[in-house]
């Protein structure tokens, strides 16, 4: 395409937004389960290297900003 990347990387999602909420209304059950997901994802956002917990756990992704400029030299 032409492009020069000038800046890569990878983000992870904050943790409350990688679980959908409940409705108000949820069964003692459903938020248990909820509390136990969260736990085990923040648990392996912070044990893992990024790149791992993104390709088996998910929430995130991966940017790079490039430009059509031949004079940016990238180091």
């Amino acid at each position: 395409m032409g492009l020069t990347p000038i800046i890569e990387d990878t983000y992870v999602y904050h943790i409350d937004d990688t679980v959908p909420p409940l409705p108000g209304a949820a069964s003692l059950f459903k938020k248990f389960k909820r509390i136990i997901i969260k736990t085990i994802k923040y648990t392996c956002s912070k044990i893992m290297p990024k790149r791992i917990f993104l390709r088996l756990v998910g929430g995130g992704g991966y940017y790079c900003i490039a430009t059509f400029d031949r004079n940016i030299i990238v180091k």
